[in-house]
């Protein structure tokens, strides 16, 4: 299966090393002692724009052994992957438009077989 999609960085680390570096500049200002803000909320805004500026549009290929779980709420389904398509990629997010719905989850379950869940299976057969 091809996904197509935007990918951008990984940005989950340097967000949380800044957030942690602004409360302990807080809780030391708090505490009375004398201390520098680091400007934490600047370092929040150069990740943001890091992470504009190296989104890419791209396509990710998903072959059957790489999926390890396909969960699903209504028209959003969730893949988590044994084997990653891109480094740090755990899991893809798909928003199923309406119109492509039923398509999407026939399509899906020929060439997933035994993935989607029971729920979603019995209602293909149904139908």
């Amino acid at each position: 299966m091809l996904i197509k999609g935007r990918l951008g960085p990984n940005i989950l680390w340097p967000l949380i090393i800044i957030i942690v570096i602004g409360i302990l500049s807080g809780l030391v200002i708090l505490s009375g002692g004398q201390g520098i803000v680091i400007g934490s909320m600047g370092g929040v805004v150069i990740l943001a724009i890091y992470n504009a500026v190296f989104k890419r549009y791209t396509s990710l290929s998903i072959d059957p052994s790489s999926v390890a779980s396909v969960r699903c709420s209504g028209p959003i389904v969730k893949f988590r992957f044994k084997s990653r398509p891109v480094k740090s990629l755990g899991s893809v997010t798909v928003l199923l438009p309406p119109d492509q719905r039923a398509k999407f989850f026939q399509m899906f379950d020929v060439l997933f077989p035994e993935r989607l869940p029971l729920a979603y299976r019995e209602s293909l057969k149904r139908n």
